[in-house]
């Protein structure tokens, strides 16, 4: 990153070609706003540009810490070019392929080449509507472009190729909670439960905050307490400890899944 003292050292001047998506940073790791940009870099006097040292790209700059990625924009275009065309080649070489596809798909999204990715993803859903696998990563694609209209169409044709596949679970509950579906959302979060894969914790949590938030109680309790069995490290979360106090309180029952810390430690 550029430094100056006192007015003197380096500055970027004259940004251009700003391209910004919604991520979770490299360097502090919070949800924010990452820009990409062009920008001029130069060595200053009092704040004043005097001698031009090239134009850089700055790649992730974050919203919340400030800090990017940068390299010559020049080197950064050759490597586009050479990504590009890659990935070009090898779609050309497999056209059927729908990994190849993807793999397109996200180098012109890692180029900011949005026009051109928005298009080949039209043609992906097009071509690969029943591969699975393509469904779920198009629909995380287009979820990371915040176009989630186009985001549920694919997961809808993932869980309909096959709905009893983990993912296909996953999505089908929040379908469920969406429509207070009680009785099907405790099905199905009782079937991930079972499961009991690390990447469900998170979803079912949220389940039992649903069920709290619609005073289903007795469901959120049972899913906190199925929880604290599969991951007991949970209760050393804040957020987890307060919502499954709410439901202990509703149910009428003491706080015997979080019991109140004691001396900075719990019990």
């Amino acid at each position: 990153m550029p430094i100056t003292i006192n007015g003197v050292g380096t500055h970027y001047y004259f940004k251009r070609n700003v391209v910004q998506n919604q991520g979770v940073c490299e360097h502090c790791r919070r949800q924010a706003t990452l820009s990409d940009y062009d920008v001029g870099l130069f060595i200053v006097v009092l704040y004043i540009p005097i001698i031009p040292l090239g134009r850089q790209m700055i790649i992730g700059e974050c919203n919340a810490c400030g800090m990017h990625r940068a390299m010559p924009l020049r080197q950064w275009e050759q490597l586009r070019e050479e990504a590009i065309e890659s990935g070009l080649n090898r779609l050309a070489q497999a056209p059927k392929s729908a990994d190849a596809a993807l793999a397109l798909l996200g180098t012109y999204s890692m180029f900011n080449q949005f026009s051109d990715a928005e298009g080949l993803a039209a043609a992906i859903l097009s071509t690969h509507a029943e591969d699975y696998d393509t469904m779920l990563t198009l629909g995380a694609w287009y979820e990371s472009r915040q176009q989630p209209t186009e985001a549920n169409a694919c997961f809808q044709n993932a869980v309909r190729l096959d709905p009893e596949r983990l993912a296909s679970k996953r999505i089908r509950l929040f379908d469920e909670m969406e429509a207070k579906k009680f009785s099907e959302v405790q099905k199905l979060a009782a079937a991930l439960l079972e499961h009991g894969a690390n990447e469900n914790h998170a979803v079912l949590f949220l389940t039992a905050k649903f069920f709290n938030q619609h005073q289903k109680f007795d469901d959120a309790y049972t899913l906190f307490k199925g929880l604290l069995e599969k991951f007991p490290d949970l209760k050393k979360d804040k957020d987890f400890r307060r919502a499954a106090r709410e439901a202990e309180q509703g149910v009428g029952l003491p706080a015997t899944l979080v019991p109140a810390k004691k001396l900075g430690m719990l019990d």
